[in-house]
């Protein structure tokens, strides 16, 4: 698979969520993802199910 190859970040940016969650999302295998020394990087195609569980207008219950 050719791929253009983006930092963890970058890819955040991209999808609108934190790193945190693009770093759970290839563990958990969403995401392909290559990790080099300390260094991950993950594949700029995103598959359309991965996109599907990005919700723009999703708002966390309120812990109150």
């Amino acid at each position: 698979m050719t791929c253009k190859w983006l930092t963890v970040t970058q890819m955040a940016g991209y999808l609108q969520v934190t790193p945190r969650t693009v770093y759970r999302w290839c563990k958990a295998g969403k995401l392909t993802s290559l990790k080099i020394g300390r260094v991950t990087r993950v594949c700029a195609k995103v598959p359309q199910s991965t996109l599907n569980i990005v919700d723009k207008d999703y708002q966390p219950e309120s812990k109150y």
